[in-house]
């Protein structure tokens, strides 16, 4: 397993971890909404596209407004969310997974 940080302008820590050719991002976000602009970028712009991506703390801690699933889209990817629209003090999670389909290599 390969492990990496990176730090982006905001200073919102990512984690890329990939196993067995499948790459996966994770980050705590306190907030998404204010932070999709760029990770809409770094999904874009990055070499090897993550398969999946997995953010927790995608609410704001105090706000009067739900977020929506339009709000945190990303194209070419399905999300799935959990706790998104609850108001139990949960700050929600979410998980992305990439629609095209993996690469296939060949074992020799």
């Amino acid at each position: 397993m390969v492990e990496a940080r990176a730090r982006i302008p905001s200073q919102t820590p990512v984690n890329k971890v990939t196993r067995h050719n499948l790459i996966c991002w994770y980050t705590n976000a306190d907030t998404l909404t204010n932070k999709m602009a760029e990770l809409r970028i770094r999904v874009r712009d990055a070499n090897e596209k993550p398969h999946l991506i997995l953010v927790t703390e995608v609410k704001p801690k105090n706000s009067r407004y739900q977020t929506t699933e339009a709000e945190i889209d990303i194209a070419s990817y399905v999300l799935h969310t959990t706790e998104l629209n609850s108001k139990n003090g949960s700050k929600g999670t979410c998980i992305y997974i990439q629609t095209t389909p993996f690469r296939q290599e060949k074992h020799r």
